[in-house]
């Protein structure tokens, strides 16, 4: 059952043009605080650096009347060690300025609450190989929560 659910999220999720896409590995904190890092704090920690991102991308009145996002494939593993991480591939709404684009995630990330200094941002080169690497496990799962695309 399982692996008819993953064949069919893959199938579901778009392989976005290549010069427009980051392959994105972002690391947590497990504590921040006196709090322990669950699967619902992750999801708000990312929602909180989307929200971010999408405010430098299109200034708030656009994501507010115009609903304008940057496209986003989240999904969460956990590591044989226990830590939860996110990967991500990320459409660039800027594709003239991968350099902005990159510098902005690395800024977002970087104010969130359970942020960790070891983040990984790449050009996708095969965004159908890296869309089939962070959905090939058990241990990785969609959030579908912080999920969009058009």
């Amino acid at each position: 059952m399982q692996s008819k659910l993953r064949k069919a999220a893959r199938a579901f999720i778009p392989n976005f043009p290549e010069h427009e896409t980051f392959a994105v590995t972002l690391t947590m904190k497990q504590h921040a605080h006196t709090e322990t890092l669950d699967r619902q704090a992750a999801e708000k920690n990312l929602r909180h650096f989307l929200n971010r991102l999408n405010r430098k991308c299109f200034g708030s009145a656009a994501v507010r009347r115009h609903n304008k996002r940057v496209e986003v494939i989240p999904v969460l593993e956990k590591s044989y060690s226990g830590r939860l991480h996110y990967h991500l591939t990320l459409r660039n709404p800027l594709p003239d300025r991968p350099f902005f684009f990159k510098q902005m995630i690395g800024r977002c990330w970087s104010e969130t609450k359970y942020a960790d200094k070891h983040i990984d941002i790449q050009e996708a080169y095969d965004v159908q190989r890296w869309n089939s690497y962070i959905t090939k496990q058990h241990t990785k799962n969609i959030d579908w929560n912080n999920y969009h695309a058009e």
